[in-house]
């Protein structure tokens, strides 16, 4: 059981550092479009699509998209990943070698 606890107190770590890097996407994200196309844009109603047309800006948008996209699967991995410690049958049922 000290391998399960031991698996899941680095997947804790992970998620926390995971949270970190979303936040800063989204500031990333945030601060650069807003430092080109203004506060009034970045405080307003957002009715007619805006995009920042600085390549630094784009790429900021995308990446925090993408990692968007991506998240929700990574979390539910990291929770999912401690249980085939805790229930070894769970791989087998699951498909896996276990």
């Amino acid at each position: 059981m000290e391998s399960a606890s031991a698996n899941a107190s680095h997947l804790v770590v992970l998620l926390c550092l995971s949270v970190l890097l979303l936040l800063f996407h989204i500031l990333l994200q945030g601060f650069l479009a807003t430092r080109e196309l203004g506060s009034a844009w970045n405080a307003g109603p957002r009715d007619e699509p805006l995009m920042p047309k600085t390549a630094a800006a784009g790429r900021a948008a995308r990446a925090s998209k993408n990692y968007q996209e991506t998240y929700p699967a990574f979390i539910g991995s990291c929770s999912v990943s401690p249980l085939s410690v805790i229930l070894p049958g769970l791989a087998s049922v699951a498909g896996g070698s276990g």
